[in-house]
């Protein structure tokens, strides 16, 4: 009985090993898109101003990351940010906007068009500065 055990998990482990490339180091989170900041954080920021910030995100092939305008018909389907506008030097100022090429497609599952991005697409806010000395958090 002990044997069979042991043939048992033995198969088993190698049934999974050529799994463990395909999806990573097995019970860890993959994270197709890499992002990037996209502001000249060395210029001088003037009380008042109005800044543009960029968020690029870099796509692996086979994902995509879906557009920040919502559609009613998907609840919580677009991509967000969210600003923490009582604990920094900057307001919202205006809607989020994005850069890229869009590929918009028609989802059967919820029987409507969406739109989502490949590769890579730019997101961007523009905020008024109400403090220069304070940071802009978000996430």
């Amino acid at each position: 009985m002990r044997s069979i055990h042991i043939l048992f998990c033995t198969l088993f482990l190698l049934i999974l090993s050529p799994l463990h490339g395909q999806f990573g180091t097995l019970g860890q989170v993959n994270n197709p898109v890499s992002w990037e900041e996209k502001f000249d954080k060395n210029r001088e920021i003037e009380l008042g101003e109005e800044i543009e910030l960029g968020f690029e995100a870099i796509i692996e092939s086979g994902f995509w990351v879906y557009s920040v305008v919502p559609n009613e018909n998907v609840p919580g389907a677009a991509t967000s940010f969210h600003w923490d506008e009582t604990a920094n030097g900057a307001e919202v100022a205006g809607a989020m906007g994005e850069k890229g090429k869009p590929k918009k497609y028609y989802d059967d599952v919820f029987d409507t068009d969406r739109v989502k991005y490949e590769d890579k697409v730019l997101f961007t806010q523009k905020v008024k500065v109400n403090d220069p000395n304070q940071p802009i958090v978000g996430y």
